[in-house]
């Protein structure tokens, strides 16, 4: 059995000396754990007694071996607040995540609502919404369909504005032969002007004059032909008198007929303008059947390349595109070369 150790304690439970009271105490026999609550479980009906000093004696078991002192976990702080670091470190991670949302929030909506940004969308929609009516209204441009060339055709009235228009890239003047053929023929030149596209490296411009009356008395057609390269620029290769029985290739576009066009840009022979800018005698046209915008076009004693493109929609036009008057400008980049 475990060995006892006598001990006194006065009534709050703090241990005392005997020697140290004198005579008047009294001793009360109780366990240790009993004495050290007895005063605090005093009814609170009873008059309390008057002070008495006393003494308690109580038994304490003392181990037969000492445990060990409980091993305090090590807790760091702060300075002199003494706040567990782990805390700090919670905050600092709690505050680092609160910020870096806030930034990372304010940098998204920096990037997706500045002005700019909103302006660019906004420009980028339009024109994306632009390009769609667009394509509805102006498909591109395919001359050999004959529908968007014969749209560059002025109407009877000559009121109402070609949709399209032949904006000239290149012109040749072709021989004194064909020249002769036509001249003074006006609009009724498109009765004896042709085109064919034989390949996709020449043409043959035709004019065609009344011939003499062969042996049964019946009228006879003769023909005069130019044959014009295309390949690497436009140049006249060939002139002379043709057979009429020439045809196109198998893949050649249908041949646009004859009359009043919107042409615009250098080169159209006085012969051949119009009353109004813009508008142009073509005695022939012919879409090029290897190149959907290019339109060949016979003006008077002029072979013309051009561009079939949309008319603009306004009234504006640029100088370049004017083509009211002949000039000795005109008359030299038209060489007649006869």
């Amino acid at each position: 059995m475990a060995a006892h150790e006598e001990f006194f304690v006065d009534e709050d439970g703090n241990p005392i000396d005997l020697s140290e009271l004198g005579d008047d105490y009294e001793i009360v026999d109780e366990p240790f754990a009993e004495a050290s609550g007895a005063l605090d479980e005093a009814p609170e009906d009873e008059p309390e007694p008057e002070p008495v000093p006393t003494v308690t004696m109580a038994l304490a078991s003392a181990p037969a071996t000492e445990a060990p002192a409980p091993v305090p976990t090590a807790v760091a702080v702060d300075g002199d607040h003494g706040i567990p670091v782990k805390f700090l470190l919670v905050a600092a991670v709690v505050a680092a995540l609160i910020l870096g949302g806030l930034a990372f929030g304010m940098n998204k909506l920096g990037q997706e609502n500045s002005i700019a940004d909103v302006k660019a969308k906004a420009t980028e929609k339009t024109e994306a919404v632009k390009d769609k009516v667009e394509d509805k209204t102006h498909p591109p441009i395919d001359a050999c369909d004959g529908k968007q060339l014969k749209d560059a055709m002025w109407g009877d009235s000559r009121g109402d504005k070609p949709k399209t228009q032949l904006r000239i890239v290149k012109t040749v003047p072709l021989p004194k032969g064909f020249a002769d053929r036509v001249e003074d023929l006006g609009d009724a030149a498109a009765e004896r002007v042709v085109l064919l596209q034989q390949s996709n490296r020449d043409l043959g411009v035709y004019a065609s004059a009344p011939g003499p009356k062969d042996a049964r008395g019946k009228s006879t057609t003769s023909w005069w032909k130019v044959r014009v390269a295309t390949a690497d620029g436009v140049r006249v290769i060939e002139d002379g008198e043709g057979t009429g029985e020439d045809a196109d290739a198998a893949t050649a576009c249908k041949s646009g007929k004859g009359g009043i066009y919107a042409v615009v840009g250098e080169g159209v022979p006085t012969e051949a303008k119009g009353m109004r800018e813009g508008q142009v005698v073509v005695s022939a046209a012919k879409p090029d059947g290897a190149e959907a915008e290019t339109v060949w076009v016979v003006m008077g004693d002029t072979l013309a390349k051009t561009t079939l493109e949309y008319a603009p929609e306004d009234d504006e036009s640029e100088d370049s595109t004017k083509t009211t008057t002949a000039t000795e400008t005109t008359a030299a980049t038209t060489e007649k070369g006869r």
